[in-house]
């Protein structure tokens, strides 16, 4: 069941990529990702559904994604932040 969910998982990751890569070539200059946005406007965001989820199944398959894992690890305090799960010291 798990070589299933990692080779569906690869192609989940080549038709994203094709798909994601025409977006970005036909996308405007100035246009940005609503992930984008709502960190940067300090709103809720999809980070764990697309983040966070990498991050767990890699560790359950054993495979190390350090990208992946650096920028869930950065952003996740914003993100805890504008979920009112945490907030900044005073």
């Amino acid at each position: 069941m798990l070589a299933y969910r990692i080779r569906a998982c690869h192609l989940s990751t080549f038709v994203v990529c094709l798909y994601g890569g025409h977006l970005i070539d036909h996308s405007p200059e100035q246009a940005t990702a609503s992930m984008q946005r709502d960190i940067v406007e300090g709103r809720p965001s999809e980070l764990e559904s697309q983040l966070g989820v990498v991050v767990r199944l890699a560790q359950l398959a054993g495979v190390e994604v350090p990208l992946h894992t650096f920028l869930y690890a950065s952003l996740l305090p914003q993100e805890r932040m504008a979920r009112g799960e945490i907030e900044l010291p005073t």
